[in-house]
Order: structure tokens, then sequence, then C-alpha cells
């Protein structure tokens, strides 16, 4: 499957800042850090990324068995009427 997203030219925007793989899910049972939570843009996209964070915390770890993946863009918005480039960072959440 991650053949094919990748073969259909989106990126893996979590390996852009984290070349090892990172726990997004613990299960009660195991120490084993299973990746099972991914992010994905296209090309355009994942040139903008700005930063990627997978949150691991105490708090965070008693509401979900799923660790949040937080990721910011920088996306601009041309306006041609004014000639004026406005920057806007957009934040993404996967759990």
């Amino acid at each position: 499957l991650f053949d094919f997203i990748l073969a259909m030219g989106f990126k893996n925007c979590v390996r852009k800042y984290y070349p090892e793989p990172q726990r997004t899910h613990k299960h009660v049972r195991s120490s084993y850090m299973w990746e099972l939570d991914h992010m994905f843009c296209t090309s355009k996209l994942y040139d903008s990324l700005e930063n990627i964070t997978v949150l691991d915390s105490v708090i965070q770890n008693k509401l979900s068995d799923h660790n949040p993946i937080i990721a910011n863009f920088r996306v601009w918005e041309i306006k041609e009427h004014y000639k004026i480039a406005n920057t806007i960072t957009h934040s993404f959440t996967t759990v």
C-alpha cells in the first residue's frame, strides 16, 4: 500500500523530519514502537512542510492509544488585485 501511495507521487511527511519509525500507536500489551498512523501530501505541499511533530506525552497517553501527528505547512496566498503575498501557516493533525 505504501509503495502505491509513493508511486502516485505522494510524500511521507513524517520521514522528512524523522528518518526512523515513530511510535504513533501504543498497545497495552506491547512495548513495540507501532507506527500505524501516517501523513502523506503532494510534492508541492511537501516542499512547504515547515515541521512535523509526533506527540507522546503523559496527558495525551491518557486520552488515546494513538499519538497525534501535527504538521505545519507554509502556504502562500496571492491576491492578484493588490499584488500582495500573505503568508498563511496551516496546521493539520491526525489522530
